[in-house]
């Protein structure tokens, strides 16, 4: 009997999602013999990662290497305890046992899910509190974010799965050890904390900045930049127009909208004005080009892209 709950348990978590199955089994009396229901828990809202991404991880056991780690753990006395920097549980917070580790993914029906669902066939006591973290990578010394879950509390035999909600991602390490705005865990998770610099690609535009724009921050060659400037011939000049328009390129990355805007001088007291309308590179568009017009009493002045959906 106990190995026909099982097919009965994977076959619907493959057809509904993490622990879905949980919410129509009989309880344990209902099987007769005494055989005790195990417990499913999982979370039916997905963790996101730093990004706000579902975080990674496959039903299929072949990509069990490269889930994104999850734990349960349960709650000695106190709170819930944040891990230290290098990912570390506080000792308040053990374990609940040595299978109580596992990966987004597991028993869930599609990849990339941002959930999980454990079984423990061994029931834990009703009224245990336990929590699940989640981080951003297969392993923790890999991982730089990680997301608990609130408090939930072990049922009684009458019920066979707790649903658990995660929280938002946190840093592990919120330090900033080169001073550049970005927290080490965003220096982790970007790849730039193999040497101290706010400026990693030296192109000029700062890490935090370049993390804000999305652009690369190891690659000098983009970032959010004009490629060039120039008034176009007269012949291009709309009936009516003052002048003729200024066309220019700058640098993009899709789904980012940008404002252009305008100034007579940089000296003194600086009056920037919106030039046109806001664009939003589509997909694939790494650079905007684009022309304004301007007045005759302006024929000078400076120009600048204002990032403005980060």
């Amino acid at each position: 009997m106990k190995s026909m709950t099982h097919k009965r348990t994977k076959a619907s978590l493959r057809r509904i999602g993490a622990c879905a199955v949980a919410l129509w089994m009989t309880a344990a009396g209902a099987w007769g013999g005494g055989i005790v229901s195990p417990l499913y828990v999982g979370n039916l809202v997905p963790v996101l990662d730093q990004y706000g991404r579902p975080m990674a991880g496959s039903n299929r056991s072949a990509e069990a290497a490269r889930r994104s780690r999850v734990e349960i753990r349960t709650i000695a006395h106190g709170p819930v305890q944040p891990p230290s920097a290098d990912g570390t549980a506080h000792p308040d917070n053990p374990l609940v046992s040595t299978n109580s580790v596992g990966g987004i993914g597991m028993n869930t029906a599609t990849d990339h899910s941002g959930l999980f669902c454990m079984v423990f066939p061994n029931r834990l006591p009703p009224g245990t509190k336990i929590f699940a973290r989640a981080y951003n990578a297969p392993t923790v010394a890999e991982a730089s974010f990680y997301a608990d879950t609130a408090i939930g509390v072990a049922p009684g035999e009458g019920r066979t799965s707790l649903v658990l909600t995660f929280g938002t991602a946190q840093p592990l390490d919120s330090g900033d050890d080169d001073g550049d705005g970005l927290a080490n865990s965003w220096e982790k998770a970007l790849g730039t904390d193999d040497r101290l610099t706010s400026d990693y690609d030296g192109d000029g535009m700062g890490d935090q900045q370049e993390m804000i724009a999305g652009t690369d921050l190891k690659n000098a060659d983009v970032r959010l930049a004009f490629r060039s400037i120039q008034q176009e011939s007269s012949s291009a000049k709309s009936p009516g127009a003052a002048s003729s328009p200024i066309r220019m390129c700058f640098q993009s990355v899709p789904g980012k909208s940008y404002q252009l805007q305008f100034a007579d001088t940089l000296v003194g007291q600086q009056a920037f004005n919106n030039v046109g309308e806001v664009v939003t590179a589509k997909e694939g568009q790494t650079e905007i080009d684009l022309a304004v017009e301007l007045s005759e009493a302006k024929a000078s002045g400076v120009f600048r892209v204002v990032l403005v959906s980060p």
